[in-house]
C-alpha cells in the first residue's frame, strides 16, 4: 500500500510545462539569434515577470516593433513600465517616448522621463526639464527644470548645460544662480558648443556673475570662432578692432515667431547690440511701416526667406535668393525704411494674402520637419544594425 503523497512505481511523471529560470533566457537568445521572434515572446514574458528589467525591455521592442506578432503598444508600454520598476532605466526612456507619440499622455510623459532621469538617463533629464520650463503636463516651474538641466549637464548632456545656462544666467537673478548658469555654460562650451561659449565670453566680457574678464572673454570667442560659430568669429573681429577700447557686444538673437503690426516673420535672427524678443520686434518694425508695398510685390500670399542689412538705421543688402524679382521689388519698396542700427537679419517673410502665406509657411515647417525626422530615423536604423 503506497503511502500518502506517493506516487505508486511505475505511476508517469508530468513534465513541467514553458520554460523556467535560465533556461528561458536560453530558450528566447536562441530564438532571437535565428530571427524567430515570435518563439522570443513567452520566454521572455516569463523572465520579465520574474522582475528581470532587461529581458523586459526586449519584450517591450518586440511588442513595439511588430516583431513576431502583432503591433501591441499597450502591452509594449506596460513591458517597458516593468523594465523601468526593475530598474532598467532605459525601459523609462523608452515610455516616455511612446507617451509622446500616442501611448499616454502628458502626466505618463513627464513621469517617467524623470524616472529616467534619475536612472541617469541624461535626455530625460533633459526631456522632463523641456515639460517643466514650458509647462506641459504639469505646471511651469523653471527652478525644477534649471534643477533637471543641471542633472543632464552633469551626465553629459550639452543641451541641458545650454539650458540650463539659458534659464539661469540672468541678470535679474541672484548671484548665486548666475554662478550656476555660467557653470553650466563651461560645461557646454567644454561639450563643444559654440553658442555655449560665446554666452561664457560674453558673461566674462560684460561682467555677469564674475568680475568682468576681457582676455578671457577673447579666448571663449576665439573657441567659439574655431568651431566655425559665426557670432564667435564676429566679437573676435570687434574685440580685435576695439584695440582694448569698451564696445557694445554684437549678438544674434532668435525667435520662432515674431510679428510687428501686420508683418510677420518665422525663424527671425537678427544680430545687433540690443537682444531678445523686443529687439527683434524693433528690427521687423521697420520693415511692417511698408508692408502694402511690400504686398504689393507678390499676386498671391508667400513665405520667402529674406536677407536683409541695415547700416545706419538703412535698410540695405536685401537678399531673396529663390527670387532675384521679388528681392528687387522689396529692396524697392523698403528704399525709405529705417530701423535700428542692426548688421544683419533673416528670416521666413510673410508677404500677401495673409492666408496663403500662412498656409506656404506651415508647408515649409512641415518639410523641415520630415526632412529632420527622417535623418533621425535613418541614424537610429543605422545604430541598430
Amino acid at each position: 500500500m503506497a503511502s500518502p503523497g506517493c506516487q505508486k512505481s511505475g505511476a508517469p511523471v508530468a513534465e513541467p510545462t514553458g520554460c523556467f529560470g535560465a533556461r528561458c533566457v536560453e530558450e528566447a537568445e536562441a530564438a532571437l539569434y535565428y530571427g524567430d521572434d515570435a518563439a522570443a515572446r513567452e520566454p521572455l514574458a516569463l523572465v520579465c515577470e520574474k522582475g528581470d528589467g532587461f529581458q523586459c525591455f526586449r519584450l517591450a521592442a518586440l511588442y513595439e516593433e511588430g516583431r513576431g506578432g502583432p503591433v501591441d503598444l499597450v502591452k509594449a508600454a506596460k513591458a517597458f513600465e516593468d523594465a523601468c520598476a526593475a530598474d532598467y532605466s532605459e525601459g523609462c526612456e523608452r515610455r516616455y517616448e511612446l507617451a509622446a507619440k500616442q501611448e499616454g499622455d502628458a502626466e505618463v510623459e513627464l513621469e517617467f522621463a524623470i524616472k529616467a532621469c534619475e536612472g541617469a538617463r541624461r535626455s530625460g533629464c533633459t526631456y522632463a526639464g523641456d515639460m517643466m520650463r514650458d509647462g506641459r503636463g504639469v505646471a511651469t516651474d523653471r527652478g525644477r527644470a534649471a534643477d533637471l538641466y543641471e542633472k543632464g549637464c552633469g551626465l553629459g548632456d550639452v543641451d541641458g548645460c545650454v539650458r540650463a545656462g539659458d534659464l539661469l544666467l540672468d541678470p535679474a537673478l541672484p548671484w548665486e544662480s548666475q554662478a550656476r548658469g555660467i557653470a553650466a555654460y563651461i560645461g557646454g562650451c567644454v561639450g563643444y558648443n559654440s553658442y555655449a561659449c560665446v554666452r561664457v565670453g560674453v558673461a566674462m566680457y560684460e561682467g555677469t556673475g564674475m568680475p568682468p574678464t576681457r582676455d578671457r572673454a577673447a579666448a571663449q570667442f576665439k573657441k567659439a570662432c574655431e568651431m566655425s560659430d559665426e557670432d564667435g568669429c564676429h566679437l573676435t573681429k570687434q574685440l580685435e578692432e576695439a584695440g582694448g577700447k569698451a564696445v557694445a557686444l554684437e549678438l544674434t538673437s532668435t525667435a520662432s515667431v515674431v510679428q510687428s503690426g501686420d508683418l510677420i516673420a518665422h525663424e527671425l535672427a537678427c544680430r545687433s547690440s540690443a537682444r531678445g524678443e523686443e529687439a527683434l520686434r524693433k528690427a521687423l518694425a521697420g520693415l511692417s511701416a511698408f508692408k502694402p508695398a511690400l504686398d504689393a510685390c507678390t499676386k498671391n500670399g508667400v513665405a520667402v526667406k529674406m536677407e536683409w542689412r541695415s547700416e545706419k538705421g538703412k535698410i540695405s543688402g536685401v537678399k531673396i535668393p529663390e527670387d532675384k524679382r521679388l528681392a528687387g521689388c522689396v529692396s524697392a519698396a523698403l528704399r525709405k525704411a529705417r530701423t535700428p542700427p542692426i548688421l544683419r537679419c533673416e528670416g521666413l517673410i510673410l508677404l500677401g494674402a495673409p492666408e496663403e502665406a500662412a498656409a506656404a509657411a506651415a508647408a515649409i515647417a512641415e518639410a523641415k520637419a520630415a526632412k529632420a525626422a527622417a535623418i533621425k530615423a535613418a541614424a537610429a536604423a543605422k545604430a541598430k544594425r
